[in-house]
C-alpha cells in the first residue's frame, strides 16, 4: 500500500506534493493514509487520474509491461491491460498462489465466491494457475449480481468490492467507500448465511463488506456460520482499534483470530474430503474425483442412520456395490471403453441408493480410467450448456460429469444438444426421481442407459447384512447364522405392506436397525433441531420446518413418490428467507441431521416412516396443531403473491380440508391471517367448523357475512359462500335461513357465472334445508325437494342427483312434477324458496347483488342443455 501512495504523490505536479504530505501526516495507519491520498489526488486531478495511477501499480507485477515499455511511459489502455492480464507473464505474490492451492485442494460443492476489496487481478491469475476457472465481478457501484447470476459463473466468482483495475469506476475516497450499496450489501448478507467466511488482511474499514458482516452478527443471524477474521496483531486491544472488530467481538459466530501473517498462512495447508497432497483442478461447483486419492474416514453410522453419503462410504470395501449399482457403473464404463457420450442414468423412488451407487460409481470411474476427467457437481454449480460443454472438455479432454438430483437440471441438460445427443468424450451419469425423469422427458435424451433402482435381491441383502454385523451396526447377536438372520429381516421389510404401498431399500434398513427404537431417534432428532432458532421468521425451530415437511408427506404423499411434497419455495417463505439462502441455511442443516430427501423441487423425510413417527411425537407433544397453522399461514401467503404458482402453495393453503380437530382448526385460521384479503380461506374455516364444532362455526359465518363484500375475491367466491353458509344453518337446525341461502346461490347475479359444480352443490344444500323445513311442519314450504332432484338429474344425470337429493325425493311428489318442462320447473321453484330468500337476507344482514324475485335463468339454461354447459365449461 505505501508503494501505491508513492505513486499517487509522484502522479501530482510538484507543487502539490508538500501538501499531500501534509495532508497524510495526521493518518496513523496505512488504509488512513491510502484513502486520503485517493482523496487527494481525486480532488486535483480527477477519478480518472487515480484510475490510472492503481493501473499502474498493478502493472509492476507484469513482466512484459516493465519490460518493454518501462514504469513511466507509454500506460496502456484498459483493453491492452485486459489482454495482458491474459496473456502477459505476470509474477503472482507466493500468498496468493498458496491461497489459491488451498481454495482448489477444497471440496468442489463448499467452494464459495472469493470476495476482496483489492483492485489487482492477482487473485484470478492464481486460480487459473492451478487450473482453476476464474471470473472477475466489478461491483463497486451498486450493481451486484444475484445469487442466481453466480450459479451461471463457469469459473470461480471473485467480487471486487471496491472495483476493478482495468475499469473506471473504483472506491478509493472516505465518501465513495462510504456510500449506501443496498444491492451489494444484501448480496453480501445472502453470502454470509450458513458459510465459513475468512476474513484476511481486511483493514475492517466501513464499507458494503463491513457493514454487511455487522449486521449478521448484531441481529445475531449467522445461524450455522461461522466467521474467522485473522488480524496480524498479537494484542486483542489493538485489534479491537478497528471498529469492527470491537463491535462484533463476543457475538456468537464471530472468532478472532490474533498473530496472523495473511502472506504465510496457507503455506503448505490443504483441506478437503481426500488426503491428497495434489490438488485437483476442476471447474468452478465442480470436485474432482481421481483414482489415487483417500477418502477421509466418517463414522459408518452416519450412512447408516439415513445421512448423504460421503466419498469415504463409497470407496471400495467400505459398502457393498449392490447389483444395480454394478449394472449403472458397468454402462459408463462401457460408453468410456468405445470413447463415447452420452447419458447414463439411475432412476428410481427416494431411499433406493441411487446416491451411493453414484458415488462408488464415479470413484470406478476415476480409478480404472486416469486419462477421463472425473468430475461431481454440486448442487449451485453454474448452468450446463453448450458453451459449458465446450470449455471444459477443451480444458480436461475427456470427462465423465455426475450428477446427483439431476431432476433439477434436466431442463437444462435437455434444452443442450451436445448433452441430450451426447457428444464424444463427455459422459452425463445422473441420479434422478424415476417419476421425474419420465415426467420432464428423460426418455429424450438419445440412446440413454437408463438403471431402475427398487427393490432388494437376495444377494444385495446378503451383502448389506454382511457390512451390517461387520461393522456392528445391528444387533444381530453370536450365533453364526447372524448374517443370514439380518438378510431375511432385510428382504421382509423390504416388501409391500399389506396395504399395496412399497417399501424401500433405506426403509428396510431403517427398519431392521431400529425396530421399535426407530420413536427414540426421532423424538431425539425433533429435540435437537428445536434447540436451533430462526429469528423473525415464521417457523420457530428447524423442528418447525421439518415438521410441515412431515405434516404435507403423511397428508399428501406419504411414500414420497407423487409429487406432493413440501416445495423449496414454501420453505423459503416459512424461514423467512430467499429460496437460495434457505437452500444454503435450512436445507443443508435439515439434510445432515434428518436425513431429507429431495425429488425436484419437493421435499420429504427420507422414508415414510420418520415422517409418520415425527407426526406421531409432534401431535402427542402438542406442537403439531401450531405448525398447521403456521403451513396454512404460508400457504395464505403464497396464495397472495402473484408470482407463485398453485403448485407451491396449494397444498399447504388447504391442508385444512384434510386434517382433524384443532389441527384442521389452526391450519384454516393460518390461511385466513396468510391470504387475508380473500373470503375463500374464510370459507374454507366456516366448513373446517362446521364438521366438528356447528355452533362456533355459525357465528364465524356471521360474523364474516357482515364484511363479506369488503374482500378482494367477493364476486368469484359468494357463491361458495352461500352454499358453505347455509350448510352451516342447516347444522344448527335453522332450516328456513339455509333455504333462504341455499337459493340465493343460485341466482344469476349472485358471483360468476353458475357452472354445474356450483349448481350441484347448491341444489343440494336446497334440497336438505327444504327436508329439514318439512320434517317439522310438512305445510310448511312445497315440493322443493323434487323440483331440485329434477332440475339436478337433467344438469348432472341421474348418479349426480341420487347422490346429493335422492335419499330425500318422497316419490309421490315426483310423479306429479317429472313431465313439467324445466322452465315450468324452475318458475315453481322460484315462487317456492323466494320468500326464504328475501327473509334471509332481512334477517341475516347478506349484502348480496338481490333485489325482490330471484333471477334463475342460469339454472334453467343448464336443465335445458347440459351439454352445451359442459362445453362451455370445459
Amino acid at each position: 500500500m505505501s508503494e501505491l501512495i508513492d505513486l499517487m504523490k509522484e502522479a501530482l505536479p510538484l507543487a502539490q506534493r508538500r501538501d499531500f504530505d501534509r495532508r497524510l501526516a495526521p493518518a496513523v495507519d496505512a488504509g488512513e493514509k491510502y484513502r486520503q491520498a485517493a482523496t487527494f489526488v481525486k480532488l486535483r486531478m480527477g477519478d480518472d487520474a487515480v484510475a490510472k495511477t492503481i493501473r499502474r501499480a498493478v502493472l509492476r507485477a507484469c513482466d512484459d509491461y516493465t519490460r518493454n515499455s518501462g514504469l513511466a511511459t507509454d500506460l496502456p489502455g484498459p483493453n491492452a491491460c485486459r489482454q495482458l492480464e491474459l496473456e502477459g507473464n505476470w509474477t503472482i505474490p507466493r500468498a496468493h498462489l498458496e491461497l489459491a492451492k488451498f481454495y482448489a485442494s477444497l471440496p468442489g460443492d463448499i467452494r464459495g465466491p472469493i470476495v476482496t476489496t483489492n483492485f489487482d487481478p492477482f487473485i484470478e491469475m492464481a486460480l487459473r494457475r492451478v487450473g482453476l476457472g476464474a471470473d472477475s465481478i466489478p461491483v463497486s457501484l451498486d450493481n451486484a449480481p444475484t445469487l442466481d447470476h453466480l450459479k451461471y459463473q463457469t469459473g470461480v466468482p471473485v467480487l471486487h468490492l471496491h472495483g476493478y483495475w482495468t475499469e473506471g469506476s473504483l472506491s478509493n475516497t472516505v465518501a465513495q467507500l462510504s456510500r449506501p450499496q443496498p444491492t451489494v450489501r444484501g448480496l453480501l448478507r445472502q453470502l454470509l448465511t450458513n458459510s465459513t467466511v475468512l476474513v484476511l488482511g481486511y483493514g475492517g474499514w466501513n464499507d458494503s463488506f463491513t457493514r454487511a458482516l455487522n449486521e449478521r452478527v448484531i441481529e445475531r443471524d449467522l445461524y450455522e456460520s461461522e466467521i474467522c477474521w485473522a488480524t496480524y496483531s498479537n494484542n486483542v486491544a489493538e485489534a479491537q482499534n478497528i471498529p469492527a472488530i470491537a463491535s462484533m467481538a463476543g457475538n456468537p459466530g464471530f472468532n478472532l483470530y490474533l498473530g496472523i501473517d495473511a502472506t504465510t498462512l496457507f503455506d503448505g495447508i490443504e483441506a478437503a474430503e481426500f488426503e491428497d497432497e495434489t490438488p485437483a483442478p476442476s471447474p468452478y461447483g465442480y470436485l474432482r474425483i481421481q483414482g489415487t486419492q483417500k477418502p477421509r474416514a466418517t463414522p459408518a453410522v452416519e450412512f447408516a442412520d439415513g445421512g448423504e453419503p460421503t466419498w469415504a462410504d463409497a470407496s471400495p470395501g467400505s459398502w457393498p456395490v449392490l447389483n444395480a449399482a454394478e449394472e449403472f457403473t458397468s454402462h459408463v464404463l462401457r460408453r468410456i471403453d468405445k470413447e463415447s457420450g452420452g447419458t447414463v442414468a439411475a432412476i428410481g423412488p427416494v431411499g433406493e441408493g441411487k446416491s451411493m451407487a453414484l458415488r462408488q460409481a464415479a470413484v470406478a470411474v476415476a480409478s480404472s480410467n486416469p486419462d477421463w476427467a472425473v468430475f461431481w457437481r454440486d448442487a449451485a454449480a453454474p448452468m450446463i450448456d453448450g458453451r459449458w460443454i465446450e470449455e471444459v472438455q477443451s480444458r480436461y479432454g475427456n470427462v465423465a460429469v455426475f450428477v446427483d438430483e439431476a431432476d433439477l437440471v434436466l431442463p437444462q441438460l435437455l434444452a443442450t444438444e451436445e448433452a441430450r445427443l451426447g457428444q464424444p468424450g463427455v459422459i452425463f451419469c445422473l441420479a434422478s426421481h424415476d417419476r421425474l425423469w419420465w415426467s420432464q422427458g428423460g426418455h429424450r435424451f438419445e440412446n440413454a442407459d437408463v438403471t431402475v433402482f427398487s427393490g432388494l435381491t437376495k444377494e444385495d441383502a446378503e451383502a448389506l447384512a454382511a457390512a451390517y454385523v461387520a461393522k456392528n451396526l445391528v444387533d444381530a447377536g453370536s450365533s453364526e447364522n447372524a448374517v443370514t438372520s439380518v438378510a431375511t429381516e432385510l428382504l421382509e421389510a423390504a416388501e409391500p405392506g399389506l396395504s399395496g404401498g412399497s417399501s424401500s431399500l433405506f426403509g428396510a434398513i431403517l427398519e431392521v436397525r431400529y425396530g421399535p427404537l426407530l420413536r427414540q431417534r426421532v423424538e431425539d432428532l425433533i429435540d435437537k433441531l428445536s434447540a436451533a432458532k430462526i429469528d423473525d421468521a415464521p417457523a420457530q425451530s428447524l423442528s418447525d420446518i421439518f415438521g410441515a415437511i412431515c405434516l404435507i408427506q403423511v397428508t399428501y404423499d406419504a411414500g414420497a413418490r407423487s409429487g406432493l411434497g413440501t416445495s423449496r419455495v414454501m420453505l423459503a417463505a416459512m424461514a423467512g428467507q430467499g429460496r437460495l439462502a434457505t437452500d444454503q441455511r435450512v436445507l443443508s442443516a435439515l439434510g445432515k441431521e434428518a436425513a431429507i430427501s429431495f425429488a425436484g423441487d419437493q421435499i420429504y423425510a427420507r422414508h415414510p416412516a420418520i415422517a409418520r413417527v415425527a407426526v406421531d411425537v409432534l401431535r402427542e407433544r402438542g406442537e403439531l396443531k401450531r405448525i398447521a397453522g403456521i403451513v396454512g399461514r404460508i400457504g395464505g401467503e403464497l396464495r397472495l403473491h402473484p408470482g407463485v404458482g398453485r403448485d407451491h402453495y396449494n397444498r399447504a393453503y388447504l391442508i385444512s380440508r384434510e386434517l382433524e380437530g384443532d389441527e384442521s382448526d389452526h391450519a384454516a385460521s393460518g390461511a385466513v391471517k396468510g391470504a387475508h384479503t380473500l373470503l375463500e380461506p374464510r370459507i374454507t374455516r366456516i366448513s373446517v367448523l362446521r364438521r366438528t364444532r356447528a355452533a362456533d362455526a355459525l357465528v364465524y359465518a356471521q360474523r364474516v357475512a357482515e364484511h363479506a363484500g369488503e374482500f378482494e375475491d367477493y364476486s368469484s367466491a359468494l357463491r361458495v359462500f352461500l352454499n358453505e353458509y347455509a350448510n352451516v344453518l342447516i347444522a344448527n337446525s335453522q332450516f328456513q335461513s339455509a333455504l333462504g341461502v341455499a337459493a340465493l346461490a343460485l341466482d344469476d347475479e349472485c358471483g360468476y357465472y353458475l357452472d354445474r359444480a356450483r349448481c350441484e352443490y347448491a341444489l343440494g344444500s336446497v334440497a336438505r334445508a327444504a327436508d329439514g323445513i318439512r320434517s317439522q311442519n310438512a305445510a310448511a314450504v312445497g315440493p322443493v325437494v323434487e323440483i331440485s332432484h329434477l332440475l339436478l338429474t337433467r344438469i348432472s344425470g341421474q348418479d349426480v342427483s341420487s347422490r346429493f337429493t335422492g335419499p330425500l325425493v318422497r316419490s309421490s311428489q315426483l310423479d306429479v312434477l317429472k313431465d313439467q318442462s324445466s322452465s315450468k320447473l324452475c318458475s315453481e321453484f322460484c315462487l317456492e324458496v323466494n320468500p326464504f330468500a328475501r327473509a334471509a337476507i332481512s334477517s341475516l344482514g347478506l349484502s348480496v347483488p338481490v333485489n325482490g324475485t330471484l333471477r334463475l335463468g342460469d339454472l334453467g339454461r343448464l336443465a335445458d342443455s347440459p351439454a352445451r354447459a359442459a362445453r362451455r365449461e370445459g
